[in-house]
């Protein structure tokens, strides 16, 4: 289908009309999946799912007697398909042990904590799991919040204590591109600051009244070692980093969510008593504000906040199947402190993961990725569009078509010496087109027409318009992603994300998930790439196949 380029949002069905966990017969009520009773915790980056059993959810819709069951993690891909299912009560954190918290660390060690303070690590590349301890502090008062992130586990206790698990060796990677998930001891952290308790109603039934009621990890900059925390505190938002130093981002609390951005740069908070989603940086600059009360919505239904790449802020609300869109960064107004608020009809939503380039959501039997429309998408795929891309577009299609109209359209393009321009524009747009594979061919030949012409036209003068190696590393990676995005994988990837995650990492998912032919074929195909070590690449994957394999056997009673 042609992508809705009608305003600044797009939203993509990823997969739908599928069953999470397809392979288990748990967490099913009348045989349907039931998302509503259960924690839905996305890795993100195309990453893992996990799905766990909410006993407190399942008594309230189901009976008491139904919520007196066993707790299940069930760990499934994007598409559904179930990769492992673990049994929390069998786990040696003992069976009176009831899961608080659940994050991932990397792309493959899920952590499950309990109130006690004692956390399970499972890392499911090797299926091996390993029980920390957050230290004698937080056993003594208690596990109040914990959040993770790939430079290891935060958290806070009900004395409101702040804590960091870090993992050992977060500077570098194991040979295998995977974060060492080697966890170092507990750090604690010093909140010097007093302030007077707040009392407020939380959209879960809970109620908070110490002096800190939520907090949230910075997303880490890359090889930095170094974290903060946004904390809300009483009606205060504040930055704190390591040594339990305090900076204020906001006032006007208190705030019921706090989510940062992934570029690090912008906080959204969502404040309780005002009702009013409120986006500052990371000097405390009020860059938007939205009032909810207008729109007939209230701080205490808020059911997910997240980030669509760094330029808008999402939430969703119980009860209601639209999806709230500010827009903050460059798309915003020119007045300060002003946002552009549309709304985005997703269906009912149970969790969604913060991307750098979008926000995929997750919903009771379909996934979605929203992102803001790159002006390079516009000008070449919008609608009425007469800008170079478009025009060259036009031209290599008509072209396929033996049409005379062609040259004119080319014509256009040389006399206005925005050749270079539309080529840029063409691949650009070819790369943006996950979801649409015809669009990508299309364009991939409209990027091609028109390097051959400008390269031969501009080399004289500056070059050629894109180098050839780098038009063939775009079509061997849009092949990858397209591969990856077939249910049976279930690992959807922009091209962003991608070159993020690198091509080390997602052979090593694979091997995890069990998709060996698949991850050779990539390595093989990426050969020629020495920078990733790619003629490495084959050899791991045999050597991965090879375990399993042996691993199989010496659990087979043949």
């Amino acid at each position: 289908d042609e992508p809705n380029l009608d305003s600044f949002l797009a939203v993509e069905t990823l997969y739908a009309g599928f069953a999470w966990g397809q392979r288990a017969s748990l967490n099913h009520h009348m045989g349907v999946p039931n998302l509503d009773v259960m924690m839905v915790h996305p890795a993100g980056r195309g990453g893992l799912v996990a799905l766990v059993r909410d006993n407190d959810r399942v008594s309230l819709t189901l009976g008491a007697q139904e919520g007196a069951g066993i707790q299940k993690v069930q760990v499934c891909t994007l598409s559904g398909q179930l990769v492992r299912e673990i049994d929390f009560v069998s786990s040696i954190l003992g069976s009176s042990a009831k899961i608080f918290g659940v994050g991932w660390v990397g792309d493959d060690c899920l952590v499950l904590a309990s109130s006690s303070g004692l956390v399970h690590a499972h890392h499911l590349a090797h299926s091996s799991h390993t029980v920390l301890s957050l230290g004698e502090g937080c056993e003594r008062e208690g596990l109040a919040e914990m959040r993770t992130s790939p430079d290891g586990i935060f958290f806070r206790t009900a004395a409101d204590r702040f804590g960091a698990m870090l993992v050992d060796g977060r500077l570098g990677c194991t040979e295998a591109g995977r974060v060492n998930t080697r966890f170092q001891g507990p750090v604690t952290l010093n909140l010097q600051t007093k302030t007077t308790p707040t009392t407020f109603k939380t959209p879960n039934s809970r109620k908070s009244t110490g002096s800190v009621h939520c907090f949230e990890v910075v997303p880490p900059a890359e090889g930095s070692g170094a974290f903060e925390l946004i904390v809300a505190m009483d009606t205060d938002l504040v930055r704190m980093d390591r040594r339990g130093r305090l900076r204020p981002l906001a006032s006007g609390g208190p705030y019921l969510r706090v989510c940062p951005s992934p570029d690090a740069q912008f906080v959204a908070a969502l404040a309780a008593t005002s009702d009013c989603l409120t986006v500052v940086d990371m000097s405390g600059v009020i860059k938007a504000r939205v009032d909810l009360r207008p729109h007939n919505l209230s701080a205490l239904d808020i059911r997910c906040l997240a980030w669509c790449g760094s330029e808008a802020v999402v939430a969703c609300f119980e009860g209601h199947g639209e999806m709230l869109v500010a827009c903050v960064n460059s798309r915003g107004t020119e007045e300060e402190g002003v946002a552009h608020v549309t709304w985005a009809d997703i269906g009912i939503v149970h969790a969604m993961s913060s991307e750098i380039d979008g926000v995929c959501v997750l919903g009771q039997n379909r996934v979605q990725l929203c992102r803001i429309v790159p002006d390079m998408v516009r000008r070449a795929l919008g609608p009425g569009s007469t800008s170079p891309g478009a025009l060259l577009h036009d031209a290599r299609n008509l072209v396929g078509q033996d049409d005379v109209r062609a040259a004119n359209e080319l014509l256009n393009i040389l006399e206005g010496d925005k050749i270079q321009e539309a080529t840029t524009d063409c691949l650009g747009a070819a790369g943006w087109c996950i979801m649409q594979p015809g669009f990508q061919e299309s364009l991939l030949r409209a990027g091609i027409y028109g390097n051959a012409f400008g390269s031969g036209r501009q080399r004289r003068e500056t070059g050629p318009a894109e180098p050839r190696d780098a038009i063939s590393d775009l079509a061997r990676s849009m092949r990858i992603l397209n591969a990856l995005l077939q249910p049976e994988v279930g690992m959807p990837l922009t091209l962003l994300q991608y070159r993020a995650v690198g091509l080390r990492a997602i052979v090593d998912r694979l091997c995890s998930w069990g998709h060996f032919l698949l991850a050779l074929r990539i390595s093989e195909s990426m050969e020629h790439k020495n920078e990733h070590n790619a003629h490495r690449l084959a050899e791991r994957v045999l050597l991965a196949w090879a375990k399993r394999k042996i691993s199989s056997a010496a659990l087979s009673t043949d």
